[in-house]
């Protein structure tokens, strides 16, 4: 009986070390995505395809006029012979090398992410040479899609595409 005794003790012992670890890991995730800012701080707005958005302010940024959102489901939607006219110049981009956002603004008639309803996602990836935890979030305002991706502050691709409303 003694064994017994030891066996379950050492099972105990390994399954609350697992649990232990998880919890730490869970904890240290949420403390690293809390952020207790409501605004975007030092802001500056843009406008991208008749949308105003509000972003941190940096100098190192493009805003391209003609750009395409591309989506997976483009080819079902759109059949593979109508795609480069559906894709060109369907959208605005905005690209801030120094905080890692991406945003788009596109026509929701021209992009199968209008099938999709608005979501907010995180994945983990090395994604274009950059390491760490991406955040998608795409909002539907009128007849366009804002399209969001910002790398490891996931606070503020929610604040981004929140600030986001028609002109």
């Amino acid at each position: 009986m003694g064994f017994l005794k030891d066996g379950a003790f050492t099972l105990g012992l390994c399954v609350g070390t697992i649990a232990i670890l998880l919890a730490i890991i869970f904890i240290a995730s949420a403390i690293l995505d809390f952020d207790p800012r409501t605004t975007i701080e030092n802001n500056t707005t843009i406008e991208l395809n008749g949308i105003q958005i509000t972003v941190p302010q940096t100098s190192n940024y493009t805003i391209n006029e003609s750009d395409a959102l591309w989506n997976y489901n483009d080819t079902d939607k759109y059949g593979i012979e109508h795609l480069d006219e559906i894709r060109n110049g369907n959208a605005w981009s905005y690209y801030d090398y120094s905080h890692n956002i991406t945003i788009y603004v596109a026509y929701s008639n021209r992009t199968a992410y209008s099938d999709v309803p608005d979501f907010s996602t995180m994945e983990s990836n090395v994604d274009y040479g950059r390491e760490g935890r991406t955040h998608y979030e795409k909002r539907t305002l009128g007849d366009k899609i804002v399209y969001v991706e910002v790398l490891e502050e996931k606070e503020l691709s929610k604040k981004i595409v929140a600030s986001a409303k028609p002109v």
